[in-house]
């Protein structure tokens, strides 16, 4: 594709579907037309030389635009834990609150995935980094937030059961999620079972 055709793609797509960088990376693939494009600039008629001039900048203009609305990709909405099991201190069943999700899904987002649950009782914070939450467990760091601040000293695995869809895009709109999570709330031997509905948040 020509220069002018693939930011116009681009801009066209937005930024759920293609990142600057993607579009930086097309362009220099295509150098061998942008070449000549900007020696043309050069000469020629003072009336063909602004036209070129003129393309060129809503070119770079136009990938600016692009690197300026990149943002990462987030989900938010309502989590509730639907059972428990093991050796729990108390029975989190039933607790329910605000989700919010941000997945390593690469491009703005990184390769880090974070998932918080603000709760009735308390905030409790998962981060992954990196990789992505799926159906095998997978160890945590854990921040709280309740009677006092600061890292889960004990252990903490969440795994994915399901996800509605399977596949987590940047242009997805709304996450069902079901999963577990072993060594909640300060319970090390405590494992719950939590479903969350997300949607995408209009940033």
């Amino acid at each position: 594709s020509a220069p002018a055709e693939i930011v116009a793609n681009a801009l066209a797509a937005g930024n759920r579907t293609q990142s600057s960088s993607n579009v930086l990376l097309q362009l220099k693939a295509n150098s061998a037309n942008l070449t000549p494009l900007a020696s043309l600039a050069c000469q020629g008629k003072k009336e063909e030389r602004m036209k070129l001039a003129v393309t060129l900048s809503a070119l770079i203009l136009a990938v600016s635009s692009l690197d300026a609305s990149a943002a990462a990709v987030r989900w938010q909405g309502e989590f509730m834990i639907t059972a428990s099991s093991g050796t729990c201190d108390y029975d989190p069943t039933g607790d329910f609150g605000r989700a919010r999700f941000r997945p390593g899904i690469g491009g703005e987002n990184g390769a880090m995935s974070q998932l918080t649950f603000f709760g009735s009782r308390n905030a409790s914070s998962f981060r992954l980094d990196p990789g992505m939450f799926n159906t095998n467990f997978k160890t945590v760091q854990t921040m709280y937030v309740g009677d006092g601040f600061g890292p889960v000293d004990n252990v903490v695995k969440v795994r994915f059961a399901t996800s509605e869809p399977s596949t987590i895009k940047t242009g997805t709109d709304f996450l069902a999620i079901t999963g577990q999570i072993k060594g909640y709330d300060f319970m090390p031997l405590c494992t719950v079972d939590f479903k969350m509905s997300l949607v995408q948040r209009v940033e």
